[in-house]
Formats: structure tokens, C-alpha cells, sequence
């Protein structure tokens, strides 16, 4: 029930923290019937988040077993569908507890519910996919066994990020087509460790085209500077805030596979040319419609600042430190309109509420002129930047950086 409760607050969460979400469907997820997700894990809780968010089915999920730590915690998470796994790390005596789990997830794979595992088996914020486990071939086996299943669905999907720490970045989530666990069972082999390994590996490569994958680590920061040169240009718009249309996610695998092909020292030439990127461009100018609905951002400025407040003592940069800063935003947000809309509404009756929402809509305003402002900026920084980006990047007509 809880699951229902917050799902619609926390998808408006994402509608404002995030400038666009862009949702993907290169496959199907089936409509009904047990459906196992194989996700990759980049940004903690995030992922698991927004996809309960914007996919169509219920989703059920298996999360680090060291965050169930008192009753009130394990309520919480057991109420919004999740449930421990345990690794080595955590002791022997927590692994045994994966029996338990590992019944619990045949039991809603039997139920024909959609289970969402994260197949990389620990999360980092890294832009790469990084090797799938077994476990996941292994609970899509033991399932098919033991609840007499024919076949589950293994549906794969990528969750990329633009720069998740920082408000209104953009979410690229691509769903691709689902592999039948049944054509990888093997009779001859009764442990079936043959089929394990053949439909791990079968994931591994149908989750590859769905993720942005940097080879090394160090060429992140130049993927990251070409993708700044590129996104305001083609993709500036805010709205519809959900999207469907796979163009930005096609333009960051074009970037990250140019990366990954670059000799060094055509690398090192690029890294020493963007290095003095941010020095290019005028002022940032404010629009009018701006100052107009700058009224609109002060009642939203007292949570806002809170939940920054809340992330920066709690969570350090990396895997936590995004779905911290929107888990916290969201929900001081959600218990500051509980406090203010009641006592405006017993002592100033509907016309308060009507105020209220006016303010907030002219908030939301605000945060669209941001958007508007700050592309606008960019795309003169560009074209600051463009004569000497254009010369070194070589870039073909069909993604100039001009184009519009």
C-alpha cells in the first residue's frame, strides 16, 4: 500500500529534479506474467526509484541487505517492495539469510510479478557497464524449478545519467528486448551451470547497448566536456518533461564510442583544448519571465535548502550523494506543503489553497526560466568556443555542433 501512496509524490520528485527524463522503449516489458529486470546500478537507490516510478507494471526489488538495520527501516522498505540480499562482506550468518530472500522472489516470480534485479552486484557512479553476476541467472533458474514455471522474461534495462548530482540534469532509461530464460535450460546438464554461465553472459551483451560505456576511467571527464559542447544545441528543450524519442541517449553512445577510439595523443590535444572551456562565453542574463516568476521560487527556496543541507552532512560525492539529495528534497518539500496548506485552509479557507497552488505553479515557472537561461548561456559559450572546437573535433555535418 505504501508503495502506491508514495509513488505519485515521488514521481513529481523526479519531474522537477530532473530538466528531462527520457524513457526509452526499444523492447517491451510483458504486460502481465512473472518478468525478471536486469538493471545496471550507477547512482544507489536511484535507479530503483525511478523506475518504480515510470515503468508501467509494479515493481518488487532486492536491495543491500546492511540498510535493513531496526524494525521501522525494514517496515519502510519491506512496505515499498524491497527486500535483502546479503553478500560476503556482510558475514556468513547474513548469507544464510539469502534462503529466505531467495524464496521471497520465487514466491512473486510464481505470483507473476515483475522482480528488479541489479545485475552488476554493487553500485559506483561510474559511466560503464560493469560485469553482470550469476546470481541473477541462478534466482530466474531456481524460480522456473521450484514454482513450475515454463518461462520468465528477462527484460534488460539501462539507466544513464548526464550528471546525477546536479539538479535538473537529464535520465536516459532504455528498455530493450527480453531473452527467454527458457532457451538457455540445458537437460543434459542437471546443475545446469552451463545455462547459468551461457544466460549471464546473454545478458551481459543485451545490456551493453543500452548502457553509455566509457573504456577508462580517465577519458570520463573528455566524454563528459564534448556531451556539455552537444546537449544544448540538440536537446534544450524542457518540455514534455518525459520523453520517449532515443536521440540523446544515440548522441552520448556516439560521443563515448568517438572516446574510445581516440589515438592519446589526439586525446591529450582535445583535453588541453576544453580545459579552458569554462572561460568562454558572456554573462549569464536573466530572462523576464525570470524576474517575473522569481515570486514563485521563495516558497520553495526554505525545503530546497534543508534537503542540500541534509546531503552535503550526510552523503558524500558518488552513488548516494544524487538519490540523497532528491530523496531529502522531495520529502522536506512533501512535509512543508502538509504544514502549510492545512493551517491556510482552517484559517483562510479554499482562497488560501488557490493562493498556494498559483504559487507554486509560478515556481515551477521559475525553475523553466532556469532551464531557458542557462541553455541560452551555453549555446553562446559555444559559440565563443566554436571556431576552435570545430577545428580540432573534425565533427561531420550530421552532428555539427551548430546544428539546430
Amino acid at each position: 500500500m505504501l508503495y502506491f501512496i508514495l509513488r505519485p509524490f515521488a514521481r513529481l520528485g523526479f519531474r522537477i529534479y530532473f530538466r528531462k527524463i527520457y524513457l526509452h522503449m526499444r523492447g517491451s516489458i510483458p504486460s502481465k506474467g512473472p518478468v525478471m529486470l536486469a538493471v545496471n546500478h550507477p547512482s544507489s537507490f536511484m535507479e530503483a526509484c525511478v523506475l518504480a516510478c515510470f515503468l508501467p507494471r509494479s515493481l518488487y526489488f532486492l536491495v543491500r541487505g546492511d540498510v535493513f538495520v531496526n524494525p521501522l527501516v525494514n517496515f519502510l522498505l519491506n512496505s515499498t517492495h524491497q527486500i535483502p540480499i546479503y553478500r560476503f562482506r556482510d558475514g556468513f550468518s547474513s548469507l544464510r539469510n539469502n534462503h529466505a530472500t531467495f524464496a521471497q522472489v520465487y514466491r512473486w516470480l510464481g505470483e507473476g510479478k515483475v522482480v528488479t534485479v541489479f545485475a552488476e552486484g554493487t553500485t559506483r557512479l561510474e559511466k560503464k557497464l560493469r560485469p553482470i553476476q550469476k546470481g541473477l541467472a541462478r534466482m530466474v533458474f531456481g524460480a522456473m524449478e521450484m514454482e513450475q514455471l515454463t518461462d520468465i522474461p528477462i527484460v534488460p534495462i539501462g539507466v544513464n545519467y548526464t550528471e546525477v548530482g546536479r539538479w535538473r540534469s537529464e535520465v536516459m532509461i532504455e528498455v530493450g528486448q527480453p531473452l527467454s530464460a527458457r532457451s538457455f535450460l540445458e537437460e543434459e546438464d542437471p546443475e545446469n551451470k552451463r545455462g547459468v554461465r551461457h544466460l549471464t553472459a546473454a545478458i551481459e551483451a543485451s545490456m551493453r547497448p543500452l548502457v553509455t560505456h566509457v573504456n577508462h576511467d580517465q577519458d570520463e571527464h573528455l566524454f563528459n566536456q564534448l556531451c556539455q559542447l552537444d546537449r544544448p544545441v540538440h536537446f534544450w528543450h524542457s518540455l514534455p518533461n518525459v520523453s520517449h524519442r532515443p536521440d540523446t541517449y544515440d548522441r552520448e553512445r556516439y560521443w563515448a564510442s568517438r572516446v574510445n577510439e581516440m589515438e592519446a595523443d589526439r586525446k591529450a590535444s582535445l583535453t588541453g583544448l576544453l580545459k579552458n572551456l569554462d572561460h568562454h562565453g558572456p554573462e549569464l542574463k536573466r530572462s523576464w519571465w525570470y524576474w517575473l516568476s522569481w515570486p514563485g521560487s521563495l516558497i520553495h527556496r526554505l525545503p530546497l535548502s534543508i534537503g542540500y543541507r541534509i546531503t552535503g552532512t550526510w552523503a558524500k560525492p558518488g552513488p548516494f550523494y544524487a538519490p540523497v539529495l532528491w530523496g531529502s528534497g522531495t520529502f522536506i518539500s512533501l512535509i512543508f506543503w502538509i504544514l502549510l496548506l492545512i493551517p491556510s485552509f482552517i484559517l483562510f479557507g479554499w482562497w488560501s489553497i488557490a493562493g498556494l497552488v498559483a504559487l507554486a505553479i509560478l515556481g515551477y515557472l521559475h525553475v523553466l526560466a532556469i532551464d531557458h537561461d542557462r541553455v541560452a548561456w551555453e549555446k553562446a559559450r559555444i559559440a565563443a568556443f566554436e571556431e576552435q572546437a570545430q577545428g580540432v573535433l573534425n565533427l561531420p555535418e550530421s552532428v555539427n555542433l551548430t546544428k539546430t
